[in-house]
């Protein structure tokens, strides 16, 4: 899975302390998560800047495509006859988006939240790295999204610049003008199918026309831990509780407090301060992938063989927001067996979601593959059998 960190309330005296934490991060988690690294960053009057890596190695070093060293004496001599003795980068592995990184903007910056991408959806590519940007519009602010998980459903939602299922969230999130109405969060949450963290920095207004930054969190059947560092003066949220642990220290910083965060709700957050705006939003979770029994314990109540048992004489009780019923949770997770250990099944093995068998999925994603064909009949095709 991939590992995301956000800070919020970054005050201009603790700016090197973050910056320390974020390459930290970036160390700690990318040694598993290694298809692509990120971050985005906002300042006090809401403009958003950031930058992407495709290679660990490249992250917070590179500010630009690297170009091929300028040919020496010995290959001028050789021409197209010397073996070159470095490799040339061809493929884009870097990427920057938002306003320029000039000195005053990164000294006013308030907020950042951070990626290290895990390929699930869409292949490894600049393009397709977190965090997802769209500039301001007359309508919208500058916003930056990021997401650990899968959406399920990303083929019915809208992409523009990558094939990553996570860029679907972001136009959802813009279709609700969630920056301005976060309880449009219940709204955003019914079309999105799958597993999710989402951190999202964007801006609304206050006081009639007074720029507001925030960062928006939250999340469906997929870690997140939050702890206050002292030496930053304010919270932290990251994937693990490892990771978090890990990337403090690396930064000569300490963690307290860890909590986890529960599962079903929108926490806005001040980009200034730190401190939360709102009430919580609950939302309904994606059916398909809540967790069983109680899902407002987060994804603690189904980790490390806690396999504890909702009531059994209760077996359609409602514990927490979203949560289902016993029957329907064991039917999830015979399906979530079959799906996952294909290869077990000896004879013709039928989706128990499609109803397609081995053989006509694979046959439908060679002709998916195939540029020839209209994939706009096929992701119709796909649509009606809810494929």
């Amino acid at each position: 899975m991939c590992k995301v960190l956000f800070v919020a309330g970054i005050k201009r005296q603790h700016q090197d302390k973050v910056r320390k934490l974020s390459h930290a991060f970036v160390n700690a988690a990318g040694r598993v998560d290694n298809d692509g690294f990120g971050y985005a960053a906002i300042t006090r009057a809401g403009q958003i800047y950031g930058e992407k890596w495709l290679r660990k190695e490249d992250a917070f070093l590179i500010h630009s495509q690297p170009k091929p060293p300028t040919p020496g004496p010995v290959s001028e001599l050789l021409g197209e006859a010397a073996r070159p003795n470095f490799t040339v980068v061809t493929e884009p592995v870097y990427d920057q988006f938002g306003v320029t990184r000039t000195k005053d903007v990164i000294q006013d910056t308030t907020a950042v939240i951070v990626h290290a991408r895990k390929v699930t959806v869409g292949m490894k590519s600049i393009v397709n790295c977190h965090p997802f940007y769209s500039p301001e519009t007359e309508t919208d602010p500058a916003t930056a999204l990021m997401h650990n998980g899968s959406i399920i459903n990303h083929y019915l939602l809208t992409k523009k610049t990558s094939t990553c299922d996570s860029e679907t969230i972001l136009h959802e999130y813009l279709k609700e003008a969630m920056s301005h109405n976060p309880w449009a969060m219940p709204n955003l949450a019914k079309t999105l199918v799958g597993q999710y963290t989402v951190g999202v920095l964007s801006s609304t207004y206050v006081d009639g026309d007074k720029v507001q930054p925030v960062l928006d969190i939250f999340k469906s059947a997929k870690e997140l831990h939050c702890a206050y560092v002292k030496e930053i003066e304010t919270f932290v949220f990251c994937t693990t509780p490892e990771i978090l642990q890990e990337s403090c220290k690396l930064a000569g910083l300490t963690p307290s407090d860890i909590t986890e965060v529960r599962d079903g709700y929108l926490i806005r957050i001040n980009a200034l301060t730190g401190k939360r705006m709102e009430d919580l939003i609950p939302f309904d979770q994606s059916r398909q992938f809540l967790n069983p029994g109680n899902t407002s314990q987060g994804t603690n109540y189904w980790r490390h063989g806690e396999h504890h048992r909702p009531n059994p004489d209760n077996n359609y009780s409602r514990i927490g927001p979203g949560t289902r019923p016993i029957d329907d949770t064991v039917d999830i997770a015979k399906k979530n067996f079959e799906h996952n250990h294909k290869d077990l099944f000896t004879g013709n093995y039928y989706d128990v979601d499609t109803g397609l068998s081995k053989e006509e999925q694979e046959y439908y994603e060679t002709l998916e593959a195939d540029k020839q064909v209209d994939l706009k009949a096929l992701r119709l095709v796909k649509k009606i059998m809810n494929f």
